[in-house]
């Protein structure tokens, strides 16, 4: 992935942001390495992760485990969807990328952090009961009973 520097990154995304995002950006504390993975994105995408409820810091914690590819720009875009709705996850942004660090595949710890903005549990919860079996996380940020547990 190319890292763009600060004033390329923010010139690419001023064609497809609003102003007040911008200015979000540009003052919130948001890395070169934020922006440069941002304007990567179609503008759509783009417009989704500027609207990040998340703080610059989580957002920069996430687009640098995009970078050094800890998780993928769809998990990127899925985390920061859904942030524009609840970020009571992000208290967990640390431990998430640590349990990919420890061998949690990394879509099945992406959909499990979003999870947790809906379920009544830290993620390290969330993420014990993915790994033994009972739960899986689902596409719409929620934890679902396995056919197993169930019956």
């Amino acid at each position: 992935m190319y890292i763009r520097n600060r004033e390329e990154s923010l010139e690419q995304l001023s064609q497809m942001l609003k102003p007040e995002q911008i200015k979000k950006l540009i003052t919130q504390g948001y890395s070169d390495v934020s922006l440069s993975v941002m304007a990567d994105f179609k503008k759509e995408y783009a417009v989704n992760l500027a609207d990040s409820k998340f703080s610059a810091q989580t957002m920069n914690k996430l687009t640098e485990a995009c970078v050094k590819n800890t998780i993928s720009s769809d998990d990127l875009y899925h985390i920061a969807d859904y942030s524009v709705f609840d970020t009571r996850n992000e208290l967990y942004v640390d431990s998430f990328l640590d349990s990919i660090d420890s061998g949690v595949f990394h879509e099945t710890a992406a959909k499990t952090f979003t999870a947790v903005n809906y379920e009544s549990c830290s993620y390290a919860e969330a993420i014990g009961l993915v790994k033994s079996g009972a739960f899986y996380p689902t596409e719409y940020a929620s934890l679902s009973v396995t056919k197993e547990t169930a019956f």
